[in-house]
């Protein structure tokens, strides 16, 4: 299946002793990722504008030799008229297959079920929100529902995080399936499309078929393997920091230690990656 988009960006160009900007259209057969196209996602062009702007610039050639390029242009819709059912049904259905995938339903691209707090929040918002009329902000609906989780018992905290269980063990099937049924031409236009929500289906993704964690950092080692001897009385926030402290204190060769071990881990790492690739090619 072949495809044709076309994209407006501006691009700086010289111009005399100054710099003007001018717009241009980029043709491009296939929909490329996000890393070579803008971000911007327009309606694809009609069947007329992909024939004009296939030929502009070669019509006047063949068919007017003697016309200025904007006299091309204007003569374009003549020749449209004048061409035949099956000449213009190439472009008919090139613009056809582009409306399929622009009409993508992104509404069915699975969605991350909130957290226990937030399936608090989604089944009692309502009713906390009907209690503070007419003082019902957001902010203070939250403040309130915070409130509320607070003085719920372990049991029903438990009862909620057992429905997030079940429902994030439901989302992590949908997301399998949501794979398994997308083309490569919707993949690709997806990711241009909705760019964030792509990568995290894909991280997810990753995640599902056991992808290879990454090794902590020498620092994060560094405090993985400090004892708590002189923490007793801290929070997990104060001890951070102290400990960040004495790293930035120790010496280079006192830090070697950590990041040989760090080293050691990536080559590990390394390894798991490319064999999880060979086992997962299709999720690469």
């Amino acid at each position: 299946m072949s495809f044709v988009r076309f994209t407006s960006v501006i691009v700086r160009e010289p111009f005399s002793f100054r710099q003007v900007f001018s717009v241009r259209t980029i043709f491009a057969h296939g929909f490329a990722t996000h890393e070579d196209t803008p971000a911007n996602v327009v309606v694809p062009p009609n069947a007329f504008k992909l024939f004009s702007r296939e030929k502009r610039g070669h019509v006047g050639k063949d068919d007017y030799p003697d016309k200025t390029a904007e006299d091309i242009t204007k003569n374009l819709p003549d020749k449209w008229k004048g061409m035949l059912k099956n000449e213009k049904s190439t472009y008919k259905k090139m613009y056809a297959e582009q409306m399929v995938i622009f009409n993508y339903p992104v509404a069915e691209l699975p969605r991350k079920p909130p957290g226990p707090f937030g399936l608090f929040v989604k089944d009692n918002y309502s009713k906390v929100e009907t209690e503070l009329i007419p003082e019902a902000v957001p902010r203070e609906v939250l403040s309130r529902l915070s409130s509320k989780w607070k003085c719920l018992s372990n049991a029903e905290k438990e009862q909620l995080k057992q429905k997030h269980d079940a429902m994030k063990k439901e989302y992590k099937q949908e997301v399998m399936r949501f794979w398994q049924r997308l083309t490569t031409e919707e993949r690709a236009f997806l990711e241009e499309k909705q760019g964030p929500e792509m990568r995290q289906l894909a991280h997810e993704r990753r995640q599902i078929l056991g992808y290879p964690r990454s090794p902590p950092s020498p620092f994060i080692i560094f405090v993985q393997r400090s004892t708590a001897e002189g923490f007793e009385n801290t929070s997990v926030v104060e001890r951070t920091k102290m400990l960040g402290q004495k790293w930035k204190d120790m010496s280079d060769e006192e830090k070697e230690v950590y990041f040989e071990e760090n080293r050691q881990a990536h080559e590990r790492y390394n390894k798991d990656v490319a064999k999880w690739k060979e086992k997962h090619p299709e999720a690469v």
